[in-house]
């Protein structure tokens, strides 16, 4: 877990993530998120955990919702996973 925390710590630097920016964390429980979490942290970030959709159906309201949950949180970045 470390050496994907550090990948991803890493990869936020790439994109110039400056230390104490906000990042949105959309992932289902399980190790891609610890390795976010810890990644974020890492690169000085702050990990702003977000959930992910319930379910295929809906998606567009999940948009929104997670738009203006991100919107709230300040976030100009956003890590997920393939899904």
């Amino acid at each position: 877990m470390v050496a994907g925390a550090e990948r991803v710590a890493a990869g936020l630097a790439g994109l110039g993530c400056a230390r104490g920016e906000r990042v949105g964390l959309v992932f289902g429980t399980g190790r891609e998120l610890i390795e976010a979490f810890f990644g974020v942290s890492l690169a000085a970030g702050i990990p702003a955990c977000l959930p992910p959709p319930p379910r295929l159906s809906g998606l567009e309201s999940f948009g929104r919702r997670t738009d203006a949950m991100l919107a709230a949180a300040g976030a100009r970045l956003v890590l997920t996973d393939a899904r």
